[in-house]
């Protein structure tokens, strides 16, 4: 069963293991494949890193099936043609409106990352590392008490914020300097508080005004005629480097659900992912926090969300530099206990990773940082993640726990990376992680998504 309803990447090594252990002998057992090329690519190599290559003889079969990276674009192409004629012959009905725009979403190269977690274990701060820019608010406090979805802006010096209010859209723009509003009241409170906070001739980086307006929004207490809405949705630059270049990447960050902060997270997290297909989880907790019933009961929530896939999901220890690891990073104890704890025994699929967030946004960024923490941490740790020759030189990575194939690709990836405390401080490996899942993995669903909708 965990075969069969696994991803095979993940499971490969695992299931020449079975066959070995059924089948082996003295000779090598020979296995056919038949399958997509990535498949056979990730089958050769799981073999080899692991060591089973003297044991099996890996031959290709006459059967073969095309890549779903390939396939899907010709899908869109075939729906972009018939299109018309389905819109124009259908009878009006909700129905075959809500599955035309269905399938343009299944169909569509936007990868949605969702991020969920507890309050305070970090992430809106491992968001913020992700982007490569201090965007989000962060504290020890729960802070994010709405949704936020964030995408990258299409032009390095704009940005915006768009969220419900008063029956319309509450809109701010941010180009050159200050801020522009768009709002659907003649008054409104929460506008002017954010003006406050932006004036017309502040000329602070675009990004610094967007957490500064983001700020006041998250603190904001409206009043029940307000109407003010749960969602807010982000655009802002993200910082340009090799990472998820020319991908369309939505994130989404959730209040935390041991907050009281926001009852309706969970359902508004639902809405706003409504019709796209193929979402990343990916869970953030802290190494002293695995074992909390709150992470068993958050796995629930996060099966409720169709939109989420869960065979791809990676858990992120955040914080980890505070943690008190073991000095062996291979230790088979501190192995086994995360992986026997809630809610990594139910999700671990793609990973376990160990991440300084903070380390990391500070190596994506220069070490620059507006936020007085966020610089004070950094100062201190920074020679333990930059210098071999340092005491407690860290190298997070490798506490990583993923399928051994993967790991060992892994490794060597982080250990070849140009940036060595942005490859030490974990986010390397998950950033890596997220490009697999989105170049690779999620356009398989995407193709058997699209199917579904076209016939129905």
């Amino acid at each position: 069963k965990q075969f069969s309803e696994g991803f095979f990447p993940f499971k490969s090594a695992q299931i020449v293991e079975v066959i070995l252990s059924e089948y082996g002998g003295e000779e090598p057992v020979v296995v056919e494949f038949e399958g997509p090329d990535d498949e056979w690519a990730e089958l050769v190599g799981a073999c080899d890193e692991t060591g089973l290559n003297g044991r099996v003889a890996l031959t290709r079969g006459s059967r073969t099936l095309a890549n779903a990276r390939d396939i899907l674009p010709f899908v869109r192409d075939e729906f972009d043609g018939v299109y018309s004629i389905i819109a124009g012959q259908a009878d009006g009905r909700p129905k075959t409106r809500e599955l035309l725009r269905k399938f343009r979403d299944a169909s569509s190269d936007v990868v949605p990352v969702c991020v969920v977690g507890n309050y305070s274990s970090g992430k809106s701060t491992f968001i913020n590392a992700l982007i490569g820019a201090e965007l989000l608010p962060s504290s020890d406090r729960p802070l994010t008490a709405r949704v936020f979805r964030i995408e990258r802006s299409d032009q390095s010096d704009r940005a915006s914020i768009t969220l419900d209010y008063s029956g319309g859209s509450l809109r701010f723009w941010f180009g050159e300097k200050g801020i522009d509003i768009d709002s659907p009241a003649s008054s409104s409170q929460l506008a002017e508080e954010v003006a406050a906070c932006v004036q017309p001739d502040d000329a602070l980086p675009v990004i610094d005004r967007v957490r500064k307006a983001l700020t006041v929004i998250n603190k904001y207490n409206p009043t029940p005629e307000e109407g003010l809405g749960d969602l807010v949705e982000v655009r802002a630059p993200f910082r340009e480097d090799w990472w998820m270049r020319g991908k369309k990447l939505v994130i989404f960050d959730t209040p935390g659900s041991n907050s009281n902060s926001n009852a309706r997270h969970l359902e508004v997290l639902k809405e706003a992912m409504r019709g796209m297909s193929d979402g990343l989880p990916i869970y953030v907790t802290e190494y002293s926090s695995l074992d909390s019933n709150d992470n068993a009961e958050l796995y629930d929530e996060i099966r409720e969300i169709e939109a989420l896939d869960e065979r791809f999901a990676m858990v992120v220890v955040n914080k980890a530099d505070t943690a008190d690891l073991p000095e062996d990073d291979q230790s088979q104890e501190m192995a086994e206990y995360v992986l026997n704890t809630p809610v990594v025994h139910n999700l671990y699929a793609h990973g376990v990773y160990y991440v300084s967030s903070i380390m990391g946004l500070g190596a994506k960024a220069g070490g620059g940082f507006a936020d007085r923490h966020y610089d004070r941490c950094f100062r201190q740790l920074l020679s333990s993640y930059d210098d071999p020759e340092d005491r407690y030189y860290t190298r997070l990575y490798r506490y990583d726990l993923m399928p051994r194939q993967l790991r060992k690709r892994a490794l060597a990836e982080a250990e070849g990376s140009s940036n060595r405390v942005l490859a030490n401080s974990g986010l390397f490996c998950v950033q890596r992680g997220i490009e697999d899942f989105a170049t690779k993995y999620s356009v398989y669903n995407k193709c058997s998504q699209s199917d579904v909708l076209l016939h129905e």
